[in-house]
């Protein structure tokens, strides 16, 4: 939607820059480690998405004295702005809501929306998409965790700030009024360009398709996906899921199934989760903190994990 603004150019699933660069090449201020995480960068994006920028000309605007934030800007530049002619660039990244005070901290007055979506909804998605073990993908309940936690504290630290708060629900229900609602807490102009979704375009400047998992048609904003989980998930994962984030599914607004538990097998629930090291982690650091944790099943810098774009 954003992309579509006459003004902004975002990309997604491709620099990755907080996940893969930020403070990953110590000392940056060294010629050899600027020019390897550029190289590096650009080397991923050739591999995985046969997409490219110019070393040189991203090289020249970073100049002599720099820092992450120069060199983040200046990839943005030359990857998303020099070929559109627009004046904002910007990333989806999943995965990246604890670097959010450090994006801040890089760009003052940069820009940030935060989206949660269901928590149950999450993790059929990624029961149906990943490709890690057997049953780590119960682990996405413990992001989903994390990232409501963090908006939770976010909505009052960054109140100030060009930060807004959004679940992916609203958004595609009512899409007009909540895309005004971010222009307006992210200091940028309206622009109903964004609402025309026949002119989405993908990574390769190719006619936009939902990224959806589930086996159906959907076609532009819709809301079709938003109950998908209801068919996706058993009784005893949608339990499992409501009781670790039953307390900001209640701040955040998203009704409880409310499984009756007497329904549920608890033996054969601790056998799914006690099959998965991760999972059982996971849960066990949330029973002792009451935290979420960020991370991916698998490490998202192993190329051997990773899915054909």
């Amino acid at each position: 939607m954003l992309n579509n603004h006459k003004d902004v150019s975002v990309t997604y699933d491709t620099i990755h820059f907080m996940r893969f660069s930020y403070n990953s090449y110590e000392p940056i201020t060294h010629e050899d480690n600027l020019q390897k995480l550029l190289s590096e960068t650009k080397e991923r994006i050739q591999s995985r998405y046969e997409l490219s920028y110019d070393l040189n000309d991203v090289r020249l605007k970073i100049g002599s004295k720099y820092s992450y934030a120069d060199i983040y800007d200046a990839i943005m530049h030359e990857f998303l702005l020099k070929s559109t002619g627009k004046t904002v660039w910007g990333e989806k990244t999943n995965l990246a809501w604890s670097r959010i005070p450090d994006f801040f901290h890089m760009f003052p007055e940069g820009r940030v929306l935060h989206i949660i979506r269901d928590p149950r909804a999450v993790l059929a998605s990624w029961k149906k998409f990943t490709n890690a073990k057997e049953c780590d993908y119960l682990d996405s309940i413990i992001n989903t965790l994390s990232t409501m936690q963090k908006m939770y504290q976010y909505q009052a630290v960054f109140a100030h700030k060009r930060y807004a708060s959004i679940r992916y629900e609203d958004l595609v229900s009512d899409s007009e009024f909540c895309l005004k609602q971010i222009c307006d807490k992210i200091n940028l102009n309206y622009d109903e360009e964004m609402l025309d979704h026949e002119a989405y375009r993908d990574l390769k400047n190719k006619p936009w398709k939902p990224n959806t998992i589930h086996s159906m048609d959907v076609k532009g904003i819709s809301t079709a996906l938003i109950d998908k989980w209801t068919e996706e998930l058993s009784d005893w994962e949608i339990y499992l899921c409501e009781l670790v984030c039953e307390r900001y599914m209640k701040i955040f607004s998203y009704q409880l199934a409310s499984i009756d538990v007497k329904k549920i097998d608890v033996d054969f629930v601790v056998e799914q989760i006690t099959k998965s090291k991760l999972s059982n982690h996971g849960l066990l650091h949330y029973l002792l903190t009451d935290c979420g944790i960020e991370r991916y099943p698998s490490d998202p810098k192993d190329s051997s994990t990773w899915q054909k774009s």
